[in-house]
This record gives C-alpha cells, sequence and structure tokens, in this order.
C-alpha cells in the first residue's frame, strides 16, 4: 500500500511535456529577468515568474488566457498606484502618523482592491495581487509597472503561440 504518490499519475504518459515546459518556462522567464530585472522591484520580477507558472504549467486553462493574465496584471497596475498615491497623499497631510501602519493598511487594500476589480471583471489572477502589493510597498514606479505589464503581455504572446503544442501539467 502506498502512503502517497510522490509524482503526479499524468506525469509518466507525459514526460517529455512535463520537462519540455518547465524549459520553456525557465527560458523565458531568464529572457524576461535578463531585459527587465534590471528596470524592475524583485516584486515585479516575482509576480513574473509565478504567471510563467501558471501560464506553461496550465496553458489551456480560463486564467491562463491572455484576458486573465493582462487583465489582471493591469489591474494589479492600477491598484497599485492608487495605494501608493494615497500612502504618499497620507504621509504629506498627517507627517505624524506612523508610516508603517499606513504602509500595512494600505498594502492589504492594494490586495483586496485588485482582487475586486478583477473579480467584477472576470480577469482573476493571483500574482496581480502581488504586483498591486509591492507597487503600494515600494512606492509607485511608473517603469516598474510597465515593465509587468510588457513582461506578461511578452509571456501571453509566447503562450498563444506555443499553446497547442502544451499540455496541462495539472
Amino acid at each position: 500500500m502506498k502512503l502517497f504518490k510522490v509524482f503526479d499519475c499524468k506525469f509518466r504518459q507525459h514526460k517529455k511535456e512535463y520537462f519540455l515546459q518547465s524549459l520553456i518556462t525557465v527560458g523565458i522567464v531568464s529572457v524576461v529577468l535578463l531585459f527587465l530585472d534590471l528596470l524592475a522591484d524583485g516584486i515585479v520580477v516575482a509576480s513574473i515568474g509565478a504567471s510563467s507558472t501558471i501560464a506553461f504549467g496550465n496553458p489551456h486553462d480560463k486564467t491562463a488566457s491572455p484576458r486573465y493574465l493582462i487583465g489582471g496584471y493591469t489591474f494589479g497596475v492600477i491598484s497599485g498606484a492608487v495605494c501608493a498615491g494615497l500612502v504618499f497623499l497620507i504621509h504629506e497631510l498627517l507627517p505624524g502618523v506612523n508610516s508603517d501602519t499606513i504602509m500595512a493598511l494600505l498594502g492589504a487594500f492594494s490586495v483586496g482592491l485588485t482582487m475586486f476589480l478583477m473579480v467584477i471583471t472576470n480577469t482573476e489572477h493571483p500574482p496581480a495581487s502581488a504586483l498591486a502589493l509591492g507597487l503600494t510597498l515600494d512606492g509607485f514606479c511608473p517603469t516598474a509597472a510597465s515593465v509587468a505589464i510588457i513582461g506578461i503581455s511578452s509571456i501571453s504572446l509566447i503562450q498563444r503561440l506555443l499553446k497547442k503544442h502544451l499540455v496541462d501539467l495539472y
């Protein structure tokens, strides 16, 4: 009797695809990181990595479609910009307020706002909430926001071009 399965039951049938799609993800994330890491904060890069896992690990799932990838990131950028702006505004208007508390509250709000915008528009993509959080906590940077949108658009395009050759790994 097996206590637990170590490998996914589909792995035996699709070994080639498991390795190939993982290597595609490594290659694409490497290219994105080489070009974008110089311009973006760590959280933007981390969200790109998580999104790549979704795009290439489960490419036929609706959440891996451009609507969800790009739509989610768009709302992550919007939420991050709004909340970072609020952080700045509160610091300017109320300089005596504890900045750690403001950052924590508005960081949490950026995640909730992103989630709200994604669910009402049917563009749910969880890494976009991490993007919003990073843009809020690190301070909104138009370059980082642009990098995120360019990165996710590139991943989405490559995934769409390769989609007919990819299998859902999970």
